[in-house]
């Protein structure tokens, strides 16, 4: 029986969710060793699967390939627990301050809602849909409402190839002086006034 290759990659999507989800609930912690059998008695797939499982994780920084060694759940290096410290001074303070001050969420339409209400924003979360395109339009559609202060929350940026490579597009773009990698969701910030920084902050 023929397999459409459509279909494998929906399978091998499906499991990398799945292993994501574990990563994100904490039950597969840093440096936990991804053996290839046990993840293909896990997930009823043979090796191939697996290993090209694996390679898509290792292409979103979520496991760490090791030559003769095997797959782990990557880890933080030193200079990026450093960076902990140093992007908690930046983000916290900012967010501490929207978060006593009023706040409003918005459920209606997002592109009617915009257009009707002209408002500069402090904090904005957005949820891609897990599709980087979707993810690139809402912020282009934002861009009118952001100031240089604003905080962009931007969820789930692991989530899809899509979402991945959209964000790793955002991490580099020249409009965002300050990008936070939190492992799950990702930070955007103007902050023109400052040299870019980017940091990877995975707890």
């Amino acid at each position: 029986m023929a397999v459409s290759l459509n279909t494998e990659s929906a399978e091998e999507e499906a499991i990398v969710e799945r292993i994501y989800a574990a990563l994100i609930d904490q039950r597969l912690a840093p440096g936990t060793k991804l053996s290839e059998s046990m993840l293909c008695e896990a997930f009823g797939v043979g090796r191939m699967r697996v290993r090209r499982v694996l390679l898509l994780l290792a292409n979103r920084n979520l496991v760490e390939l090791h030559p003769s060694r095997g797959a782990f759940v990557a880890r933080p290096t030193q200079k990026e627990a450093q960076e902990i410290f140093e992007a908690r001074l930046t983000i916290e303070p900012p967010i501490a301050r929207i978060a006593v001050s009023n706040a409003e969420v918005i459920t209606s339409d997002f592109s009617s809602f915009l257009r009707s209400n002209k408002h500069i924003y402090d904090l904005i979360f957005i949820d891609g849909h897990h599709d980087g395109k979707a993810l690139l339009q809402y912020l282009e559609t934002l861009s009118p409402f952001i100031h240089d202060e604003t905080i962009i929350l931007v969820d789930d940026i692991r989530w899809s190839d899509s979402m991945f490579t959209a964000w790793k597009k955002l991490r580099t773009d020249e409009h965002f002086h300050l990008t936070i990698d939190l492992f799950r969701c990702g930070i955007l910030m103007k902050r023109s006034h400052q040299q870019k920084e980017d940091f990877v902050v995975w707890y």
